[in-house]
């Protein structure tokens, strides 16, 4: 099960565009469609630029979680008899 996660931030310093990123198709309460652009930031992170108007843009901070099922193996001391 995968789960992606939206985290609101503040405008990264510098940000470099990035390819073969599938970016969501969101529309607003009038039905027009909301201008997103994926980019790195100057940390490596995946952020998501949207412009909802041309005063309101936002910076997302994408992060995509999985959840696995892990065995751990632990060694156990046996005393020497």
């Amino acid at each position: 099960m995968q789960e992606l996660q939206r985290t609101l931030i503040s405008q990264p310093m510098s940000t470099t565009p990035l390819m073969g990123y599938t970016v969501p198709r969101p529309r607003d309460m009038a039905g027009e469609l909301i201008q997103v652009n994926a980019f790195h930031d100057e940390m490596g992170r995946t952020v998501e630029r949207w412009q909802f108007s041309e005063d309101d843009v936002r910076w997302y901070h994408v992060e995509k979680f999985v959840r696995k099922r892990v065995t751990v193996v632990v060694e156990r001391g046996a005393p020497i008899t």
